[in-house]
């Protein structure tokens, strides 16, 4: 007889259970799962306290199911929905590598999760919303709003709804109308009463909670104080805060939280490289062309995780189609007119990610103007990819300064006199490099005199270098 294994979402409290979960619970010989959840499941009356409770961590599950081998019918709970960032995937492929795998019977089971519970009460179709997790794990909240569809984070520990609306804010996305869903779905399902009231419950539990649920170590203060507190959570309730991320930045929130930030109004994705020159910002500072622009994407071919260095930004042409397609770009450059053309560009653009920093090339990748003296530590995240505009007349330096922090950096030069070239070639040359040379030579229609005529711009040369590897042995 198959050992039925129930891998049971609880959604956002006993309130919101499934009757088919409901069910799953009550009929489990033994329930499994995060001390949390199971407290939250066994002291809200529902359901009944009748199977052996084991608390565990996720990565102890396995190990425990493994070794029961006479119950036949086991729950292992989550909180949520059993398919949305949930443990329930590590579970179920542990079991599928069981060497009597064939001995279970698995049924996952789902719960209305934060998701559906925050779209309710907001009254918003989430159909077509961006699902992040920033709970436990890294998540660039700039880029993942940058698509242009209302985006859901699920949050936790340093990453909190008011972290998350902070970097918005750094961003230049104060404004940006987000809304926070605390404690979720606790009005199904609050706890009140006196200490002797409490007292009460727990006795009708036979000291089963206390007795199997593990670890059951500390004294009868220790217990009682973190059960206290388990009970505050509860008498906290539902709460739903809505304002631009600014405000939101400025506030705090208890865990469980979620978030939810509305579409960016100019999110841009009408272009997938080669914007139009006419769409930018120009002023007097030379920008390099579309055409160039696309090759420059091609080379670079920058990640949506990925940090690129823009060394010599200009206008911020090239910073604004690779923040487009990267995680972080940031655009060095020392003229004070070209920084606000950068900054007037990824604003009008969406090109948020995009952050423009004030100096000269190398020393202000240390934090720096000068780039004579020791060795300092980086100011900024060490980069994947590299474009240098221009270098100022140091181009060597700068290649050193970004294979020391990144030795597995792709480097694209542009160029337009051959002196540049030949440097560029000599200075991105070394043992496990592969160098690219690129010349590009584009003509442009011109009406003269009602015709139109072919009008040559001027050629540049890409000089693109990186590990062999990723350079495809080039």
């Amino acid at each position: 007889m198959k050992k039925k294994l129930f891998l049971v979402g609880t959604g956002c409290g006993a309130g919101t259970l499934t009757r088919e979960a409901e069910a799953a619970i009550n009929g489990a010989e033994v329930v499994i799962g995060a001390e949390r959840v199971l407290r939250e499941l066994f002291l809200a009356n529902a359901p009944k306290p009748s199977p052996r409770l084991i608390s565990a961590k996720p990565s102890e599950i396995p190990g425990i199911l493994g070794s029961l081998s006479e119950e036949r019918s086991v729950a292992v709970v989550f909180s949520g929905d059993s398919g949305f960032y949930s443990g329930a995937k590590s579970v179920l492929l542990a079991v599928e590598a069981f060497a009597d795998a064939a001995a279970f019977e698995v049924r996952v089971l789902p719960g209305i999760s934060s998701l559906q519970m925050l779209a309710a009460r907001l009254g918003v179709p989430w159909q077509d919303w961006k699902l992040v997790s920033a709970h436990g794990r890294k998540a660039n909240a700039v880029r993942e709003v940058m698509d242009g569809r209302g985006t859901f984070f699920l949050t936790g520990g340093a990453n909190s709804p008011a972290a998350i609306c902070g970097e918005l804010a750094e961003a230049g996305l104060g404004e940006l109308l987000a809304a926070v869903g605390e404690n979720l779905g606790a009005s199904c399902r609050p706890f009140c009463g006196t200490a002797e009231a409490r007292e009460e419950k727990d006795a009708t539990f036979g000291g089963t909670l206390e007795a199997t649920m593990r670890p059951s170590s500390g004294t009868a203060e220790a217990r009682e104080e973190k059960d206290t507190g388990f009970f505050e959570n509860f008498r906290a309730g539902e709460r739903i805060v809505r304002g631009t991320a600014v405000e939101l930045s400025k506030m705090d929130f208890q865990d469980p939280a979620v978030l939810w930030v509305a579409p960016l109004a100019n999110a841009n994705r009408r272009f997938f490289g080669g914007i139009p020159d006419t769409e930018f910002v120009r002023g007097k500072v030379p920008m390099t062309k579309a055409e160039v622009r696309s090759v420059i994407l091609s080379k670079l071919a920058p990640a949506r995780e990925d940090v690129v260095w823009d060394v010599g930004a200009g206008t911020g042409s090239v910073s604004v189609e690779l923040g487009l397609f990267a995680g972080r770009v940031f655009a060095f450059e020392r003229k004070a007119e070209a920084l606000e053309l950068i900054e007037e560009n990824r604003r009008k653009l969406g090109a948020w990610n995009v952050v423009p920093v004030a100096g000269e090339a190398p020393g202000v990748f240390y934090g720096c103007r000068a780039c004579e003296g020791e060795k300092r530590q980086l100011s900024y995240p060490a980069p994947d990819k590299v474009f240098v505009g221009g270098s100022g007349g140091h181009l060597p330096e700068i290649v050193k300064a970004v294979r020391e922090a990144n030795p597995k950096a792709t480097i694209c030069v542009s160029a337009i006199c051959l002196e540049t070239l030949e440097v560029a070639r000599k200075v991105l040359a070394g043992d496990g490099f592969s160098i690219e040379v690129v010349q590009i030579s584009i003509l442009r229609t011109e009406n003269v005199a009602g015709l139109s005529m072919l009008k040559a711009q001027n050629p540049v040369f890409l000089v693109t270098a990186g590990p062999e590897e990723y350079m495809g042995g080039k």
